[in-house]
């Protein structure tokens, strides 16, 4: 088949477990015979608009469609694209799936499917907006009613794909409800397919003197290393896992912090552990930059509010480290307390509203901190667990789907 898939990001942008995911899809589909073509937005490096073919070592024809920093417009976006769907059936290659992971393409999925009786399959990995949005009607929460108005057109573009789609994917089955409620889906069209990883690239990492250096280079020593690497959004448990830190730090002096990624609570982060000994923060990096410093650590910490999968979980086992997560949606499926990992429940008040406690943390934390024995245990089964999520079995999975149409 011809398989065109859309997401937001694709490598080398690197923008967490979503352009991880679409890479994994991609190359995972090409080896299992089908021609796979791939487009996403991308920053234009002339402050041109313009749309950048390529093809990857791995065969994959990637559409990089480049707009200046300063236009965030939706509609050039989509005109774009199906100036790219055009080309491509001019060319003879006549597309047999459109597989969507953007709602920023909501407007030209319309055009496509109906135009071209093409078959639209959407994956959907964040319905956060949508649950901040339902909580701030719920609580009458005061909003900046420009902020309000970008989370009601979030929500009104993946509500539009889902009604055009065939088939829906969810990425766990705490999905499966989320995009039923807040997408007005229909659930005869949702179908879940858990993410999967390269195990081997993760697993058989083996420069040490990579990790040495990287060691070197941050002063770490022989420390134990707790490492967050995701966006660093309130979301993502950033405010409750930063005061946990400030509180560590002072008792121990034997660990350091990694924070790896970035986002909105950047410049609040740096400034609230600006005085902390041992924690560091690092820019996002590659996939294979990242790699090693899952390695590096000896404790993984995920503690996200919302989390629709949590493929840093599974990254983080399948290098041996120890993970400590909430038990957040996607999360609650992949770790067995205190047998592949630690979870942490989170508090839920009446009308929904999800949080973390800081203390929590530190306690979970702590015990893994001070009995590396415990910490090494659920690290070997994390290992275990994380081959379960390979990436043939994801493939199969979605050619079913797709299957189906």
């Amino acid at each position: 088949m011809n398989i065109l898939i859309i997401g937001n990001a694709y490598p080398p942008t690197y923008m967490g477990g979503e352009s991880a995911h679409l890479y994994n899809l991609a190359t995972s589909l090409k080896k299992r015979g089908h021609t796979i073509f791939v487009a996403h937005p991308a920053a234009s490096t002339d402050g041109r608009t313009s749309i950048r073919l390529s093809r990857s070592g791995e065969g994959i024809h990637v559409y990089r469609l480049c707009l200046p920093a300063e236009d965030r417009g939706l509609e050039r976006l989509n005109i774009m694209l199906m100036d790219i769907f055009q080309g491509l059936l001019e060319k003879g290659d006549e597309i047999d799936i459109i597989h969507c992971h953007s709602n920023k393409f909501s407007s030209s999925m319309e055009v496509l499917t109906k135009r071209y009786s093409v078959p639209l399959v959407t994956t959907i990995h964040a319905v956060h907006i949508a649950m901040v949005h339902d909580l701030i009607k719920r609580k009458g929460t005061p909003v900046d009613p420009h902020e309000l108005a970008l989370y009601t057109a979030d929500t009104e573009r993946q509500k539009a794909i889902c009604a055009k789609s065939a088939r829906i994917i969810a990425i766990s089955r705490a999905m499966n409800s989320l995009v039923v409620k807040y997408f007005d889906a229909d659930p005869q069209k949702v179908r879940h397919v858990y993410n999967g990883i390269n195990f081997d690239r993760l697993a058989n990492f083996s420069d040490q003197s990579q990790m040495e250096e990287i060691k070197k280079r941050l002063g770490i020593g022989d420390r134990t290393v707790i490492l967050f690497a995701g966006r660093v959004e309130p979301v993502k448990g950033i405010q409750p896992l930063a005061s946990a830190c400030k509180t560590l730090c002072e008792r121990y002096d034997q660990i350091a912090f990694i924070f790896l990624g970035n986002g909105s609570a950047d410049t609040w982060l740096r400034s609230y552990l600006a005085e902390c000994r041992n924690v560091y923060f690092i820019d996002w990096l590659s996939f294979d930059g990242v790699i090693p410093y899952y390695h590096l650590a000896d404790i993984a910490v995920v503690p996200s509010l919302i989390e629709p999968f949590g493929l840093v979980v599974i990254e983080s086992m399948a290098c041996c480290t120890c993970v400590i997560s909430s038990n957040a949606d996607g999360l609650d499926e992949i770790i067995t307390h205190n047998l592949n990992g630690v979870k942490i429940p989170l508090v839920v008040d009446e009308y929904g509203d999800r949080d973390i406690r800081a203390e929590d943390i530190c306690s979970a934390l702590e015990r893994a901190i001070c009995e590396p024995d415990w910490r090494q245990s659920l690290a070997d089964q994390g290992v275990m667990r994380a081959k379960e999520f390979t990436l043939d079995h994801m493939a199969e999975e979605v050619e079913k789907v797709y299957s189906e149409l």
